[in-house]
C-alpha cells in the first residue's frame, strides 16, 4: 500500500481514538535519533519471495502454534510474532524470526527472543515515546524502527497500526510470497497473551478501547486483501472478513 492511502486511513484512525498525529511524528524522529544503522535490507532478504506465518496474540494461539509446531510449520516458513504472540515460542525453546512490537509486552520474553536472534521491527508512536528511549538502546543492533505517519531516517512506514495487522502490512510490503494467519482472533473474548497488566483489567473502559483496536485491525487486514498481489489466509479456525480460511498443510504444499 502507498504511504499516501496508508495516511489518509490512518488519519480516519487517530480521528475515532483521538490520537495527536504530532506526537506519532515526534515519536518517529526520536526512534530515528535512537537508531545507529538500519536493518531494513536485511529484514526484506528474510522475506522477499518467502511464506510467511504471522503469529497474533488471540485465543487460539496456544492450539494454532502447536500444530504449526508439529508440522514443521516453524521451519518451512519465516515466522512473525505480534509482540506477546512470542510468549508461546519462548515456551517452546522456539526462535521466531520477525517481531513486531511497540514494546508494550511482556520485556522480559522480549529480550530472550532478542538474545536468539529475532530481528524487531520496533514501532515508535505518541504514547511510547518513554519506552522508546529507555528501551531501544538496550537493542542496539538487528532493529527496524517503524512509524504510522512520515517516515524519518532508518524509520519506516509499512502500514498497519496494531502489532498484529502491522506484521501482516509489514510482510506483504516486503514481497512475501503468500501469508498466512495464525492466533488471529478480532471477535469475541480477548486472549489472555493481551492481557499483561492487571491495572489495564481494572481500567474499565480498556476492553472497550482492545476492542476498538481489532475491530480496526480486521478491518485494515481486509483492505489489504483486497489491494495487494500477495495472497492471505487464515489457518486458524476463526473468522476474519475477507480473508480466505486454508488449511496449515495445504499452505505448506503438503
Amino acid at each position: 500500500m502507498r504511504i499516501g492511502e496508508w495516511l489518509k486511513i490512518y488519519r480516519r484512525i487517530a480521528e475515532d481514538f483521538g490520537f495527536d498525529m504530532k506526537k506519532d511524528q515526534v515519536a518517529s524522529y526520536i526512534l530515528s535519533s535512537l537508531l545507529d544503522s538500519d536493518h531494513l535490507f536485511e529484514l526484506t532478504a528474510k522475506i522477499r519471495r518467502k511464506p510467511c506465518l504471522v503469529f497474533g496474540a488471540g485465543p487460539s494461539l496456544a492450539k494454532d502454534f502447536k500444530k504449526a509446531l508439529r508440522l514443521g510449520a516453524t521451519e518451512k516458513t519465516v515466522t512473525v510474532c505480534a509482540d506477546d504472540a512470542v510468549t508461546v515460542f519462548k515456551q517452546h525453546k522456539t526462535k521466531c524470526d520477525v517481531i513486531t512490537t511497540d514494546l508494550d509486552g511482556d520485556l522480559q520474553n522480549l529480550k530472550w527472543m532478542f538474545q536468539q536472534g529475532s530481528l524487531f521491527v520496533v514501532h515508535g508512536h505518541g504514547d511510547n515515546i518513554k519506552k522508546l528511549k529507555e528501551i531501544v538502546p538496550l537493542l542496539k543492533s538487528r532493529v527496524v524502527g517503524s512509524t504510522q505517519v512520515f517516515e524519518t531516517p532508518r524509520v519506516h512506514n509499512f502500514g498497519g497500526f496494531t502489532d498484529g495487522d502491522r506484521a501482516v502490512f509489514l510482510c506483504t510490503s516486503l514481497g512475501a510470497s503468500k501469508v498466512g494467519l495464525l492466533g488471529m482472533d478480532f471477535r469475541g473474548e480477548i486472549g489472555s497473551y493481551s492481557i499483561k497488566d492487571l491495572d489495564k483489567v481494572k481500567d474499565p473502559s480498556w476492553e472497550d478501547k482492545k476492542r476498538k483496536k481489532l475491530k480496526w485491525a480486521e478491518e485494515l487486514i481486509s483492505i489489504l486483501v483486497k489491494k495487494e498481489r500477495v495472497p492471505i489466509y487464515n489457518l486458524s479456525k476463526t473468522c476474519i472478513k475477507d480473508v480466505p480460511n486454508l488449511g496449515l498443510r495445504k499452505f505448506l504444499g503438503e
